[in-house]
């Protein structure tokens, strides 16, 4: 490993003291260090560079923050097909693999000590007027939710074409595997592993006594369609990120994607265990 560019959130990231440990750690072992040129000028221990350009040159992005801040930097370490490296500086960081105080443990990125946990993801696409606008993938989960007004939305479900069900809810969360331990599973869907080859749909606080969250076979193709935007307003959001709002007759297409995440691990952590450290009640 030669060059690394650090993705850091200076929210999470007081001042970006970790990040410069974590700069010092692998400049310390011949690792170059890059970030984005939007810190140039703060004391981050790293060379600024455009963002396109820090990403052609690295072999590595490593997130400082916490799990919003990893599915940021996903986008980005996708696109260049870069693995990813995690470390929390915020609260529960389900998703990370280092906390704070572990940065010593950047050496076996060095070494080239690590696996990769290669990750699921969805690929979501806004069907409009006829034509289709893709959205960005998603690691955790695509979200159809109410506008700002307090009434609840009607959606559809359908599987590979076929109307699953009809659910007046606060939304509906298309979730990975991976995203089964944050949105979906808050609003009372299943915890799945990882590795399992699937797609959870879970409703928000739906609004009758048996709706449910599905456990889908990856190879399925899901369509939600939101229906009287007229009167009840709705948007579309992707791990998190800007919300895109949806027009009358939109649908959201959602397949599993043919890529993947390539999340970085530098311990051996058995998945159950990870479960009862960050998600206890806290």
């Amino acid at each position: 490993m030669k060059t690394v560019l650090l993705f850091p959130n200076e929210k999470k990231d007081a001042g970006l003291a970790v990040t410069r440990t974590a700069a010092s750690v692998l400049r310390g072992l011949g690792v170059a260090c890059l970030i984005s040129d939007a810190f140039e000028g703060m004391d981050s221990g790293a060379q600024a560079r455009p963002l396109d350009q820090a990403l052609q040159e690295a072999e590595m992005v490593v997130s400082v923050g916490g799990d919003g801040t990893l599915l940021r930097a996903a986008r980005s370490a996708m696109k260049y097909g870069l693995p990813l490296l995690g470390i929390n500086a915020g609260r529960t960081g389900f998703l990370t693999e280092l906390e704070r105080d572990e940065t010593h443990l950047l050496s076996r990125v060095a070494a080239g000590e690590y696996t990769i946990d290669r990750r699921a993801l969805l690929e979501p696409v806004l069907l409009r007027d006829g034509g289709e606008i893709a959205l960005p993938h998603a690691l955790n989960d695509a979200v159809i939710t109410r506008g700002s007004c307090a009434q609840a939305v009607m959606i559809d479900l359908l599987v590979d074409g076929h109307l699953m069900s009809s659910l007046l809810a606060d939304g509906l969360i298309a979730a990975t595997p991976t995203g089964s331990t944050a949105y979906s599973m808050s609003a009372g869907g299943p915890i799945v592993e990882p590795d399992a080859d699937c797609i959870v749909v879970t409703p928000i606080c739906p609004h009758g006594l048996y709706a449910h969250s599905f456990v889908l076979s990856a190879k399925r193709e899901l369509t939600l369609r939101p229906l009287r935007l007229e009167e009840r307003p709705a948007f579309v959001t992707v791990d998190g990120a800007k919300p895109v709002d949806l027009c009358p007759g939109d649908c959201l297409r959602i397949r599993r994607s043919d890529r993947f995440a390539n999340i970085v691990r530098l311990k051996d952590r058995y998945f159950y265990d990870v479960i009862s450290d960050k998600l206890k009640d806290r």
